[in-house]
């Protein structure tokens, strides 16, 4: 809008250049003539924007993590949008993405001691630092290998600048070996060194999907591997082993330590495969299996509550939020079950506040232990929608297809979005398109399952 108003004072220079103020076509002692020029005042405002998001809500949220000072300020990582932030307990959400390279955010923490600290975790983009509660970011990762896939950041509960993550290659044809590293650094995310490498053999080298420092004894952190179980170190990272005596089932995604009691203590051990929860009274030297009413239940993350530690939370594949408030003797469902919940968080200032990240449908969040859930999702616009199709005859009539999320539609121009995924088998919808001469029929080409119409 601002291209036509320098055009005119170049004119304006130009002019000038050849008409000086006293003239040049006559030497006659005459009085001085006057040249005036005129040019037309153009002004411009900017045009009003009238564009807003009409949703529908959704997205993957990868990640949680909680303020320590401030359990109102939250931190959600979302897949394709980014980082989001809440200052108000998850009632509203802000982006923020300043810096960011990479929005397919995969992990995410805060550390413990100074909360103005941030890393993010991009898949096969990085590891991203903030020092300012996530106004702004800067890649922080030499060292790590290109293209790795973060699942996993621990910040050192006792010195800050000690950080360890848990990564996979971002180059395997998707089988093993994976080459999986977990990565740690002694200088605030300047530089990292490998500390765990090749678990399961070189025709293996396994993953950790998750890591968890001993709070009370920081030297003592855990790796839930991706298929070969738990392992430990006793010395902040230097030297790992294999510490699986009693578990039956390898295919390890979520640990949570009991922090109130010192090494060795109570710690815990989510599997994937449909087995249950695993549980170490002597800091993983051997486990039992509690597979009461969660024997068919797949894993995403494990989390103690922070005011009781024998309240334990599960997020789940299968079976929503899951809450034992026995130390994993008894379990009920708190909600969500229709939903693939990837983590949750716990306020600790607020009892009975919990918020669950799900794999396509945002974000959700419960005032009273489950009772009710809300879709928390003002402000958190992370759905990805590949295509919109307007119905015939009604522009307020819509189809949008997300990657993941079916198809949703709205009869209201978005003020309210509906779940049309009857017959889809595929979450992943790459199109919508319209029979151009019976627009009435839409197809729906999908990730893995063919078309529909």
């Amino acid at each position: 809008m601002f291209k036509r108003f320098f055009q005119l004072l170049t004119l304006f220079a130009l002019l000038a250049a050849v008409l000086p103020g006293q003239p040049a076509v006559s030497s006659t002692p005459q009085a001085a003539m006057e040249y005036h020029l005129y040019l037309p005042y153009i002004a411009y405002q900017p045009e009003p924007v009238t564009s807003a998001w009409i949703g529908p809500g959704g997205g993957v949220i990868a990640d949680l993590a909680v303020d320590s000072i401030n359990p109102d300020i939250v931190y959600a990582a979302a897949w394709g949008g980014g980082v989001y932030k809440s200052v108000d307990a998850g009632r509203s959400w802000q982006r923020i993405n300043s810096g960011l390279g990479n929005l397919n955010i995969n992990a995410l923490e805060v550390a413990p001691l100074n909360s103005s600290i941030l890393y993010a975790g991009a898949y096969r983009g990085g590891i991203y630092k903030s020092v300012d509660q996530g106004a702004s970011w800067f890649l922080s990762d030499e060292g790590i290998a290109d293209l790795a896939i973060p699942y996993a950041i621990e910040v050192d509960p006792t010195r800050t600048k000690r950080i360890y993550i848990a990564t996979r290659s971002g180059t395997n044809p998707g089988g093993a070996p994976w080459g999986g590293v977990v990565y740690k650094s002694n200088d605030g995310a300047k530089t990292w060194t490998p500390v765990l490498t090749g678990v399961g053999g070189k025709t293996e080298k396994d993953w950790a999907y998750d890591l968890e420092i001993h709070a009370r004894d920081p030297q003592v952190i855990y790796a839930a591997t991706h298929e070969h179980g738990a392992y430990r170190s006793q010395d902040y990272g230097g030297s790992w082993s294999a510490v699986n005596n009693g578990i039956t089932n390898y295919s390890a995604r979520a640990l949570a330590v009991d922090p109130r009691t010192p090494f060795p203590g109570t710690v815990y051990l989510g599997v994937f495969t449909r087995a249950g929860l695993f549980k170490s009274y002597n800091g993983g030297d051997s486990w039992g299996l509690l597979d009461n009413n969660i024997n068919d239940v797949r894993i995403f993350r494990a989390q103690l509550d922070p005011n009781n530690s024998a309240k334990l939370y599960l997020a789940t594949y299968d079976d929503g939020i899951l809450k034992s408030s026995d130390g994993g003797k008894s379990w009920k469902t708190l909600g969500l079950r229709a939903e693939i919940t990837m983590d949750l968080a716990v306020n600790k200032a607020r009892p009975g506040t919990i918020l669950g990240g799900t794999l396509n449908n945002g974000l959700f969040r419960t005032t009273d232990s489950g009772g009710s859930w809300d879709h928390s999702q003002r402000g958190l616009n992370a759905s990805t929608v590949t295509s919109v199709v307007v119905l015939p005859g009604d522009s307020n009539s819509l189809l949008a297809s997300l990657y993941p999320g079916w198809v949703r539609s709205t009869a209201d121009g978005g003020a309210s979005w509906v779940d049309d995924r009857v017959n889809l088998n595929d979450k992943y919808i790459h199109a919508l398109v319209q029979d151009p001469s019976r627009p009435y029929i839409v197809y729906a080409l999908t990730d893995s399952s063919g078309l529909y119409r």
